[in-house]
């Protein structure tokens, strides 16, 4: 059973070997941390879900219009009816006209967007208390004769479906809280009992003057949620004041419309999470907001003149059955607003949307828990899913992907939610797919360059600048790791180094053999030849890795002459030196072997292994009893193509090794002529058993063309006629390396 320290340890081994997805990894863990971190901090949640408005604006303009229900109808008090009617504010008689002439067609209810918080200056009795003040006339009227306000509250008590406007003030003004408090005709209970969710709080409310609102069936607020930006996205439904919630007028509209009489406020652990109105569930926000969806730019709704319907010019059935607005839009009157379509447009028709929302049971939702579970199952799922395209995928295709999750983000959110009336915030998702692309690709970018300078690092001592550069150019044609190919190995050694030695001191001998080694290996890496190892004096080396090379056998065979032209350069130099004559051996063998990094955990080379290095071993070896300077296998010769610049040596069984091989000597100039002719003449009588005649041919060529390889078969000759082999097959056996 594995305990939890291994697992640390495993886990801790993991980290430490990073790559882009493992950065990916830890970075969505660090993005879900970020993001209940933001989501515990109100300052933080605010920030974020303020981006996310502005996209949600974004979506409301991508969307376009909405049909509306056809029960709100605005009488908007409009720059025509002001140049008609005279400037604002107008008598209060004029006002309760207007009312009047709008209930007399039936509508539902009325809504007035407006506070009358002053007495009306241009009541008569008004008038002739400031001229007995200032005059001494006093003029007798009845006591509540020609007064506008009573006008306008006689107006209200004789039945009118009116829902009188007034507004809180929300921050503290110095303003003395009055003793009047609003008084809307509703009950309104919490679900569950006790609850007390975290609605708006108001320092205190600007009411119509008592002569008007005692004659009212109800009252509302009108106050509108301005975000940072001035922009109206959603309205409170209730707002607190003196621990009580008071209806907004689109609620008291709906209400009194309805004809329902009771508000059940609807709680959760987080805060609110609707309001019910009869049958209707109204969702809100936590702190008791609407969320409104809007029907799109301004003029929406049907706008009526105010004008227009004091003097009769609006149509009968204009009102019938619906919800009337008693707003403003001219422009002098400051009550104009931004909406996320249009700006400026009429605080009045926030009013209206709002309503037309409840009516079609369209108003948004926001459920926090059900969003976050959304985005913390997109982060852990498409995190890791981005992470892993990401760090595995060409940089393209991971460009790519990272684009298209951006934009299939913004998708996915506008139809499977906005376009169901559900907002689910899309910055911190968007935000977060550019923070991994970008992690990412550049953990994939530092480690491209690790990448190369250790390839440069590792093989800049073994391989040609050219086999690096290709490297480098594309490193996917480089495997550290073990694989198997066809190759071409070579072996390279002095001969009698041993007795060589002797006549050196070790300074004198690692100089030689620097100068020696040098020089070898400027031919080797000049020939895109990769350096094993030295062995002593001896090279080893190879082609076909790190970097595929077609012409392996041809490139090793041309560094076998390569090396023997030059030693037999520097030899002349070192005799004149008094050192002994030096002669090398090199074999070379083509076929399947093992390359990678071989070895401990901890120190490893870059190297080769399998029966083909051990081949090339050999016949390194077998050089000196054959008398030459070079021995490559039949397969090497094959796949270089150099049949017609070798010639035959033997078909050999080396030491270790079952199977046959047959060898040749490549030729750095070509033989005198008829001399290979003979020579495979000699080779057949060889092969075919007929020692003697082979003996008899090669006593010619040796005798006309004297060669160690001919003295080496006059020997085996010799021991042959003594003693023949029995059951021949033209394979011999060597049983030493």
């Amino acid at each position: 059973m594995i305990s939890f320290r291994s697992l640390l340890n495993i886990g801790w081994r993991w980290l430490r070997r990073p790559d882009g997805f493992k950065a990916g990894v830890l970075t969505v863990g660090l993005l879900l941390l970020l993001y209940f971190q933001v989501q515990s901090h109100q300052a933080l949640r605010n920030g974020m879900r303020s981006l996310d408005s502005r996209m949600v604006d974004w979506m409301f303009n991508l969307r376009g219009g909405k049909q509306t229900a056809g029960r709100c109808v605005i009488v908007d008090i409009d720059d025509k009816s002001l140049a008609e009617l005279g400037q604002w504010p107008w008598p209060r008689t004029v006002i309760a006209d207007l009312l009047r002439k709008i209930s007399a067609n039936g509508p539902t209810v009325i809504g007035m967007d407006m506070v009358f918080a002053e007495p009306d200056r241009l009541s008569p009795r008004r008038f002739a208390d400031e001229l007995a003040r200032e005059t001494g006339v006093k003029i007798d009227l009845p006591e509540d004769s020609l007064d506008n306000d009573v006008a306008l509250g006689d107006a209200l008590a004789d039945g009118l479906p009116v829902v009188l406007g007034y507004l809180f003030i929300l921050i503290p003004d110095g303003v003395p809280q009055p003793q009047e408090v609003p008084f809307p005709s509703c009950n309104i209970a919490w679900l569950p009992p006790g609850s007390k969710p975290p609605l708006l709080h108001a320092w205190r409310p600007l009411l119509n003057v008592p002569s008007i609102s005692s004659g009212a069936m109800t009252e509302a607020f009108w106050n509108a949620w301005v975000e940072g930006d001035a922009v109206v996205r959603q309205v409170p439904l209730f707002i607190e004041y003196n621990n009580m919630p008071y209806p907004g007028l689109a609620m008291e509209m709906y209400r009194v419309g309805t004809g329902t009489t009771t508000y059940q406020l609807v709680c959760g652990t987080n805060g609110m999470l609707g309001v019910q109105v009869g049958d209707n569930f109204l969702p809100t926000t936590p702190d008791g907001m609407a969320m409104i969806n809007w029907r799109g730019k301004r003029g929406a709704f049907p706008y009526i003149s105010a004008s227009d319907v004091l003097a009769g010019r609006a149509g009968k059935d204009v009102f019938r059955d619906k919800y009337v607005f008693v707003g403003t839009s001219a422009g002098g009157l400051h009550d104009l607003r931004s909406s996320p379509m249009d700006s400026p447009i009429p605080g009045v028709e926030f009013h209206a949307t709002l309503v037309d929302n409840i009516l079609q049971g369209d108003l948004f939702r926001r459920d926090q828990v059900r969003e976050r579970g959304i985005i913390t199952f997109g982060l852990l799922v498409g995190g890791v899913a981005l992470s892993a395209i990401l760090a595995y995928c060409p940089a393209l295709l991971g460009v790519l992907s990272g684009i298209l999750t951006l934009v299939g983000s913004v998708a996915l959110n506008y139809y499977v939610f906005f376009l169901h009336n559900t907002q689910v915030g899309v910055i911190f998702p968007l935000f977060s797919i550019v923070l991994l692309v970008v992690v990412v690709m550049s953990v994939n970018y530092l480690m491209e360059d690790r990448k190369k300078a250790y390839i440069r690092h590792a093989f800049a001592h073994y391989v040609s600048s050219r086999v690096v550069d290709r490297l480098m150019h594309d490193p996917r044609s480089l495997t550290l790791s073990g694989e198997e190919r066809e190759m071409s190995i070579m072996f390279s050694d002095i001969r009698g180094f041993t007795g060589l030695s002797e006549g050196f001191t070790a300074a004198g001998l690692a100089s030689f053999l620097n100068e020696y080694l040098t020089e070898m290996t400027d031919i080797l890496l000049a020939e895109d030849g990769t350096l094993d190892k030295f062995i002593g004096d001896a090279v080893m080396a190879f082609w076909n890795a790190p970097a595929d090379q077609e012409d392996h056998a041809a490139r090793a065979i041309a560094c076998a002459l390569r090396m023997q032209a030059r030693l037999a350069e520097l030899r002349g130099g070192w005799e004149e030196r008094g050192l002994p004559p030096v002669k090398i051996g090199i074999g070379i063998a083509t076929g399947p072997a093992s390359v990678g990094n071989m070895g401990s955990r901890d120190r490893f080379n870059y190297t080769v292994m399998g029966d083909t290095v051990n081949l090339s071993s050999r016949l390194e070896g077998l050089t000196k009893a054959y008398g030459v300077g070079i021995l490559v296998s039949e397969q090497t010769l094959n796949a270089a193509n150099w049949q017609d610049h070798a010639r035959y040596v033997d078909q050999v069984r080396v030491k270790g090794r079952a199977l046959p091989v047959r060898i040749f000597e490549p030729l750095g100039k070509p033989l005198p002529e008829g001399v290979n002719e003979q020579w495979n003449r000699v080779v057949g009588f060889y092969l075919s058993g007929d020692f003697a005649a082979a003996g008899e041919a090669l006593a010619g060529l040796e005798q006309e063309h004297p060669d160690p390889l001919y003295a080496a078969y006059r020997e085996r000759l010799d021991e042959f006629a003594e003693e023949p082999p029995a059951n021949w097959d033209g394979v011999y056996t060597h049983t030493t390396k």
